[in-house]
């Protein structure tokens, strides 16, 4: 599927009711594990993503689990979540036998008293407002450890079900984030999505 062809209807995008009904009517609705854009898009996230490097990572809006199983391999345990509970089963079935992998229902924040070593951000912020995304991201930053990263990846193009571009999504990050190292920042073109946008911040160590 093209990436903004699923057009916004009652109930709102940014509702657990919205997604529900998509994956209700369909398996994978943005074909994450057959399209060559959509795997591309995981290759290009796993390449920041060192064998061992991280202890405890967190993948909000994990959707149907293909790229968790991935990092499933590459980190010692990894906290997916997602706010469709049809999501989230799916999750757990693709996800069924990897011991490393929890998976919960629960919206973009980290959980309260937890840290992490890597948290992804994958096609998720454009769902979000600025002043919302801000928020999230000052938690964020407060979960992840000394040395830890953020790694950041949204598609540019327009859509009607997104409250803000991926261009706003990583510019609030990036504000967020403004005293890490900013690693990766890289536009990747593509004739038939339009591309995305991929950043990765580092936190200093302590």
């Amino acid at each position: 599927m093209v990436r903004g062809r699923v057009m916004t209807t009652t109930p709102h995008a940014t509702s657990p009711a919205f997604f529900d009904r998509l994956y209700g009517a369909d398996l994978d609705p943005w074909g994450f594990a057959s399209d060559p854009y959509e795997l591309g898009r995981y290759q290009s996230m796993l390449e920041n993503v060192p064998q061992g490097r991280f202890a405890a990572a967190f993948e909000p809006g994990c959707s149907i689990g293909v790229f968790t199983a991935q990092l499933a391999e590459r980190c010692e345990h990894v906290l997916a979540v997602d706010i469709s509970v049809v999501a989230v089963e799916r999750c757990r079935e693709r996800c069924a036998d990897l011991r490393n992998v929890d998976v919960a229902v629960a919206d973009l924040e980290p959980p309260p008293g937890r840290g992490f070593d890597l948290v992804v951000l994958s096609e998720v912020g454009y769902y979000s407002t600025r002043a919302a995304l801000a928020n999230t991201m000052d938690c964020v930053s407060d979960a992840v450890r000394p040395q830890g990263r953020v790694i950041a990846l949204h598609w540019i193009g327009e859509s009607s079900d997104h409250t803000i571009s991926g261009d706003e999504v990583h510019e609030t990050i990036g504000t967020a984030l403004r005293t890490w190292r900013h690693s990766v920042a890289r536009r990747v073109s593509d004739h038939s999505h339009v591309g995305y946008r991929l950043d990765v911040w580092d936190r200093h160590g302590g």
